[in-house]
């Protein structure tokens, strides 16, 4: 793995440890969905840098998941991705509409969104550290 790539998913582990201490939280969690949206795209992105692809300057995680799949099959709830694609901008500022069609994250959400990216982050990491 060259060392743009190893970047990449060594920040997504920070993510992904942010969202394992964020999940228990209920008042936090539109961080923990935050964290878990950026550990997801950063992996994503881990791959496209180690494949010497262009990283997008999207945070569109369906879009980043469909790349990738030409490089590992990263198998993964779109309507999860979809979810957390839609987090990335409201889980940063204020806002009247909340984070989700429903408000904010619920403690089953944030549930969900662990368990999505720890398998995305698990599975490409096992990927890319391959000799």
């Amino acid at each position: 793995m060259n060392a743009a790539a190893h970047e990449w998913l060594a920040k997504a582990r920070e993510d992904l440890l942010a969202v394992e201490k964020l999940a228990d939280d209920d008042d936090l969690t539109s961080i923990a969905a935050f964290h878990a949206q950026q550990c997801a795209e950063k992996s994503l992105k881990a791959v496209l840098e180690a494949h010497g692809q262009k990283v997008p300057r999207t945070h569109d995680l369906v879009r980043l998941n469909e790349l990738v799949q030409g490089c590992v099959a990263v198998e993964c709830d779109e309507d999860v991705l979809g979810e957390l694609s839609t987090v990335y901008l409201e889980a940063r500022y204020p806002s009247d509409l909340g984070l989700l069609p429903h408000g904010r994250p619920l403690p089953s959400d944030i549930a969900r969104y662990r368990q999505a990216v720890k398998a995305i982050y698990d599975k490409i990491s096992c990927f890319l550290e391959k000799p």
